[in-house]
């Protein structure tokens, strides 16, 4: 059922803060994956370290799995229409950008906990799928009908609806193809490694001016 939003609670978009994920997995997607595998013993944990961040300015939502300080990002790649990978220098996903959010997904993206035009909340569930090496992040706490769409990284899957929304991101190879958070001095390494490099090409690009 859709919401009536009164003037006097006027939705606002997501701040550009760091948000964390809900720490309980929903029993719907508990159930869905029993019947998907036949099985009720699945090995499954939230990935409590993922957090996310929408930018309303460019409205785009950004889902990060290690902190992507200076120098920690080696490159980045469109894997699809306004979806942007980054990969650190194992080739590892630090995070994931998704330019034209309202757009693209299914799901609202301002502060209040309510459906608005039949379109539910963000709900941020990471889940982890041990036995078959699965992240999958769900953007919404409730599915109903699902089709998968492969993007230009062979570990990276989205689900969608049928209106075409993205659902959910789906990463295979998850313990090889995940980035982890840094310890602090090597970030810290990292980042010195990257300051030397821009002064380098600074120092070029005026010899050449």
């Amino acid at each position: 059922m859709t919401s009536v939003i009164t003037e006097k609670e006027s939705p606002k978009k997501l701040s550009p803060n760091k948000h964390w994920c809900n720490n309980q997995i929903p029993e719907q997607f508990i159930k869905e994956r029993n019947m998907q595998t036949e099985s009720t013993n699945i090995n499954k944990c939230i990935r409590a370290d993922t957090v996310y961040r929408y930018y309303e300015d460019t409205d785009t939502l950004s889902v990060y799995f290690a902190k992507a300080s200076s120098g920690v990002v080696s490159y980045c790649r469109e894997v699809d229409k306004n979806i942007l990978v980054s990969y650190d220098r194992d080739d590892k996903i630090v995070s994931v950008e998704i330019y034209g959010a309202s757009e693209l997904l299914c799901c609202r993206l301002f502060d209040i906990p309510k459906s608005i035009d039949d379109k539910p909340p963000l709900s941020f569930y990471p889940i982890c799928y041990e036995d078959y090496d699965e992240l999958k992040v769900f953007l919404v706490s409730e599915i109903s009908s699902i089709t998968f769409r492969k993007t230009k990284e062979k570990d990276f899957d989205m689900d969608i609806d049928d209106k075409k929304k993205i659902i959910a991101l789906l990463f295979h190879n998850a313990n090889n193809r995940i980035a982890k958070t840094l310890p602090e001095k090597e970030r810290e390494k990292l980042a010195e490694e990257a300051q030397l490099r821009s002064l380098e090409i600074a120092k070029w690009s005026h010899l050449l001016d």
